[in-house]
């Protein structure tokens, strides 16, 4: 499983780096923003409005990623001598869903400690003084620290369970409907069908059940337990159903 997941890590490694590069661009230009002699802050802005674009963009472009690399190995020859290897598919499907999870997890714990560091340097130069606690209370337009890591959290988890319903839809695409007249086109319906009845239950049955201030706990749980089904639905099926 190790080898799996080590293989799964360095297909998507082109990317990170990317992600990496546009980082450390962004960030320098947002401590010269703050530097004395380039002290400005319309460069600022500029800067933390780069870091925030290429957080979300490459966290989607992560998952997309892998997503596209899941549909041309069950649908080409790309990779097929992964699947010919003594692995079950549990493990193979698997193998991806974790590197998609650990990535999406470092992803954004590295942002989050990157703009908790941006922002205590940016009160810092204010002349803020600020505990861990307080900084966590501190105020971003109508919220404040805490609740936008909650949320930012909430949003990377239900991301992550996207994925894994789109890993479904393909596998259903790949051992049910290949060959068959707009296969690609029922796989996108499937998918629709998946994430609607995903988002349906979370709006009608979590919203209802959920105590006042443990919705986001419930429906973190709620997104966990639909991720995991749609990964045993998917290796159930390549394990029955893939021919290779």
């Amino acid at each position: 499983m190790s080898k799996l997941l080590k293989y799964e890590l360095r297909k998507t490694r082109f990317i990170k780096v990317f992600m990496l590069i546009f980082t450390g661009l962004f960030e320098i230009v947002y401590l010269l923003g703050l530097a004395g002699h380039f002290k400005s802050e319309p460069l600022t802005m500029t800067a933390c409005l780069g870091l925030v674009l290429t957080a979300v963009f490459g966290c989607m472009v992560c998952g997309l990623k892998s997503v596209d690399m899941l549909y041309r190995e069950l649908n080409s020859k790309q990779s097929y001598m992964l699947f010919m290897t003594p692995r079950s598919s549990y493990q193979i499907l698997g193998a991806k869903v974790l590197e998609n999870g650990l990535s999406l997890l470092m992803a954004g714990v590295f942002y989050a400690v990157l703009g908790f560091l941006d922002l205590f340097l940016e009160l810092v130069r204010e002349g803020v003084h600020l505990d861990m606690a307080s900084l966590m209370r501190f105020r971003l337009g109508y919220t404040d620290v805490a609740t936008v890591g909650k949320m930012s959290f909430m949003l990377l988890l239900a991301w992550f369970t996207v994925i894994t319903a789109a890993y479904l839809a393909i596998i259903v695409q790949a051992t049910l409907l290949n060959g068959r007249k707009g296969a690609f086109l029922l796989s996108i319906l499937i998918f629709a069908g998946i994430l609607s009845l995903f988002i349906g239950i979370s709006n009608c049955l979590i919203r209802q059940l959920a105590p006042s201030g443990l919705f986001g706990l419930f429906q973190a749980v709620y997104s966990l337990i639909c991720a995991v089904l749609f990964y045993l639905a998917g290796s159930y099926l390549m394990e029955k159903k893939l021919s290779v």
